[in-house]
């Protein structure tokens, strides 16, 4: 069961927005296959960094509360995977995140510019690309800025408190 959580949720769940991410700034940018290829490089490399940290866990078992010779039964252990403990192991993969989000943010903020800026003539779909989507990538970058930092600096009560 531990293995199925990364694969099944944490894996698709980042990945698919993130490929959306890529081909609307892709998109937006003229189809430039240089910032196509870099983007998915860095994707591939963030998966890769997000599986290693999800799928090598350290594990430990719940104590449940009451008498010894009710909770030592084997139908009530419970194992619980945890992320690798060292410091900024365990924020890698949100901190790969947040870099990709802050590089999309920048990207889509210097196109809206140019577009509101440009020439009035040209209001294509490239602009209303950059326009729409520009509360969505502050909206996402603010989220995994914040569950970077708890990762790193929050209590162990607070410090997945984001990834939900």
């Amino acid at each position: 069961m531990l293995i199925y959580d990364p694969f099944a949720v944490g894996a698709p769940l980042t990945m698919f927005p993130n490929f959306v991410v890529a081909i609307r700034v892709y998109a937006i940018y003229g189809r430039n296959k240089y910032l196509a290829a870099f983007m998915i490089i860095y994707l591939i490399a963030e998966t890769g960094v997000g599986l290693w940290i999800y799928l090598t866990p350290s594990v430990y078992s719940i104590r449940l509360p009451g008498p010894e010779s009710i909770t030592n039964s084997l139908a009530l252990h419970r194992c619980l995977g945890d992320d690798i403990p060292k410091f900024l192991q365990s924020a890698s993969s949100q901190l790969m995140q947040t870099a990709f989000d802050s590089f999309v943010l920048a990207l889509v903020l210097f196109k809206t510019y140019r577009e509101i800026t440009g020439p009035r003539s040209y209001r294509g779909l490239r602009s209303v690309i950059a326009s729409q989507g520009l509360i969505y990538y502050i909206v996402v970058f603010s989220t995994n800025i914040s569950w970077a930092l708890l990762v790193l600096f929050a209590t162990p009560n607070l410090k997945y408190s984001m990834a939900v």
